[in-house]
């Protein structure tokens, strides 16, 4: 039924008599497709090949859950599809799913990769409308890595491939995006995917070349196969794509990111070896992102400071607005009534410059103080304008005064939301750098285990770390309680996931787990370490998932806003294809200056939206190195694409989201909720 149906039942007896029932109504609801969520992990995760990984998704339907779907693949080979769930005769409107990614039994080795993705299925005929999740990865790392991943010295730092390897996840991505399209819509996404595989391709020969101009020519180990083999992956996937098989250009496509991973590996050991032979001390466990009680107080102000003047800035709007309505009004004034309202709007104008002047102190509040400044000018020219009793000016005046103080609210939202963010996620980055500290401890000690007699230097060192890793884990729970409170009034969801996450952490017993691995090592007992250890750094990975999820229930970005944004890069992709053609130093002067523009608006995007493949874009946008015009701006003007279609699909997603809703709050509610509140009012009626 695609529309609503009104009818009613006439009966006619064999006698003649004639019955006509009632009116009829039946309301077609629209049938929409179903969400599926992926839980945990919430992004692209790494584990040691002895590792299971967790894996949790959500899937609703308006009308039910028919089945929900695992589709991964290991490395390119053949994918394979796990039913996670599947009802029975039941209807199922809301379903969380489980499983475990066994690294072991999929015999997964350091630089493997494990491409994923859940879908849902519901239960509409004849065709069941299907939803799936991002494409996320999961990177088999060898146990060396976690040692090096608070920054060696090593050859790591001279080389860094992860460009390559942001971009080869995003190709994934986005060939998986073009499979989703109906088959006469892929001819645009397929030219696209076409011809940044073969950027890919170059940018992976160049990187080598690197290499051997660094080594001298020397190059020992599997790096040159690796870097070999990664670039013939891409040229397979190129001609497939060319020749419009998107699917079959999967596999090459992603043997191509494991074999850049496993170069990524090599040089994660020999930065670890590097640091092995050198300072034998290790680096210091990270610190929560707010270690003294000073810079906490500084950040509580500042969120406090910013509160307060958007409610001032509010009731400024509401002032404005009032003094606008008594200009539109009044067609003409006497000189003394043109006087009175001259005086409140300078009156509205001073309140106005003092709460601009007190948030241009405040960083984060920089754009509002100055659409304040703005909304100040226009006062004062309006307040000019009635002092000449022209009140068709002074209105003008006003309502671009009102409208910029509406627009300052908005500037306030972002910037308090920006500022939690950032905090949330430094937290859950914190978590994250100090689960794989104390990991590496875990390791650490399995080794001093393994030998006969461990020199006591050895021991003693190991428990010193264990007892910084377990000082700077107070420190951060101290630090997301702070938060949490700080949270409470302007973000309580997020204040509430916040102490959820803290009770989880509390309720394993973090602090009583990485107790006893100190105590273990004070007695010098490496053995009785590693577990309690390796159980810390699993209970701190989740604690750090648990953070990044709160910082997910902060408000998305509008759709006016995300239309702003695409605007923005738009113009941005214009203006770098006009420095392209200005000569020499001039036009490399402007591609950086749009860079670093386009790399600084990207970051609190990709924040704001946890879109991973924007994630992907901005740091490669941030990391472009030097090169000639013409080459910047090709890779400018690729990642600038890649932004704009990221960026088209959240804007789609937001008006199709608005046109859901409107049509939800105006539409007939189905006939068993309305028999429920009719009868709520029926037993609220007999109550004594």
């Amino acid at each position: 039924m695609d529309r609503d149906r009104v009818f009613r039942v006439a009966l006619r007896s064999p006698a003649g008599w004639e019955a006509t029932s009632q009116e009829v109504r039946l309301v077609a609801q629209p049938d929409l497709p179903p969400v599926i969520t992926l839980l945990k992990p919430q992004r692209d995760a790494q584990a040691g090949e002895d590792e299971t990984v967790p894996l949790l998704a959500r899937a609703a339907d308006d009308f039910g859950v028919r089945r929900i779907m695992l589709s991964y693949a290991v490395s390119g080979a053949a994918r394979q599809s796990v039913i996670l769930f599947e009802p029975g005769t039941e209807r199922v409107l809301d379903q969380t799913a489980e499983y475990g990614f066994d690294l072991e039994a999929l015999k997964a080795r350091p630089g493997d990769v494990i491409s994923y993705c859940v879908s849902a299925v519901d239960n509409r005929e004849p065709e069941p409308q299907e939803a799936r999740t991002e494409v996320c990865f999961i990177v088999v790392r060898p146990k060396l890595e976690a040692k090096d991943k608070e920054g060696n010295q090593g050859e790591q730092k001279k080389l860094d491939i992860g460009p390559l390897i942001a971009e080869s996840k995003r190709l994934i991505r986005l060939t998986w995006d073009a499979l989703g399209l109906p088959a006469g819509e892929r001819a645009k996404p397929a030219e696209d995917l076409h011809r940044d595989l073969n950027v890919l391709r170059l940018e992976i020969r160049k990187v080598f070349t690197q290499v051997l101009q660094m080594s001298g020519g020397q190059v020992s180990g599997p790096i040159p196969e690796l870097f070999g083999a990664a670039e013939r992956e891409v040229a397979e996937a190129v001609r497939l794509v060319e020749n419009r098989l998107l699917e079959e250009s999967q596999s090459p496509q992603e043997r191509a990111l494991s074999a850049l991973i496993r170069i990524e590996n090599e040089l994660l050991q020999n930065a670890a070896s590097c640091q092995s032979k050198g300072d034998s001390s290790g680096s210091p466990p990270p610190k929560p992102p707010e270690a003294s009680p000073e810079q906490s107080r500084s950040q509580q102000q500042a969120l406090q400071a910013m509160r307060d003047a958007k409610r001032k800035v509010q009731e400024l709007a509401e002032r404005q607005s009032r003094l606008n309505q008594e200009l539109q009004r009044a067609s003409t004034l006497s000189p003394e009534a043109a006087k009175g309202l001259a005086q409140k709007q300078r009156g509205i104008e001073a309140d106005t410059g003092a709460v601009a002047k007190d948030l241009a102190a405040l960083e984060p509040a920089r754009r509002a103080a100055d659409t304040l400044t703005a909304a100040a000018g226009e006062m004062s020219q309006g307040a000019a304008r009635l002092d000449q009793t022209d009140v068709t000016t002074a209105e003008r005046h006003g309502r671009r005064a009102g409208g910029l103080l509406d627009a300052a609210v908005k500037d306030l939202d972002e910037a308090l939301r920006k500022a939690a963010a950032d905090r949330v996620r430094a937290l859950a980055k914190a978590a994250e750098q100090l689960s794989d500290a104390q990991r590496a401890a875990a390791d650490a000690s399995r080794e001093l285990a393994a030998q006969p007699q461990p020199p006591p230097e050895a021991l003693g060192a190991a428990e010193q770390t264990q007892r910084q890793l377990n000082q700077s884990a107070a420190e951060l729970r101290a630090a997301v309680d702070r938060t949490a409170g700080e949270l409470d009034e302007p973000y309580p969801d997020v204040s509430q996931a916040l102490g959820e996450a803290l009770q989880t952490a509390n309720r394993q017993g973090l602090e009583r787990t990485m107790n006893r691995a100190a105590n273990a090592l004070l007695y010098r007992k490496p053995d009785k370490a590693v577990k309690p250890q390796t159980d810390a750094a699993n209970q701190l990975l989740e604690f750090a998932q648990g953070l990044q999820a709160a910082a997910g229930k902060l408000p998305a970005l509008s759709r006016e806003e995300l239309l702003e944004a695409l605007q923005a890069m738009q113009q941005q992709a214009r203006q770098t294809a006009q420095a392209m053609q200005q000569p020499g130093a001039e036009g490399q002067k402007q591609l950086e200056s749009i860079r670093e523009q386009a790399s600084q608006a990207l970051d609190p995007l990709a924040a704001a939206l946890q879109d991973p493949s924007l994630r992907e874009v901005a740091d490669q946008m941030g990391s472009i190195g030097a090169g000639s015009s013409a080459e910047t701006g090709e890779q400018m003007l690729r990642l600038f694409r890649a932004a704009i279609g990221i960026l088209e699909r959240h804007v789609t997603a937001a008006e199709v989201k608005r046109r859901l809703d409107l049509s939800r709050r105006t539409s007939v509610p189905p006939e068993k909720y309305r028999r429920q509140v009719e009868q709520y009012f029926r037993d609220l009626g007999r109550e004594p």
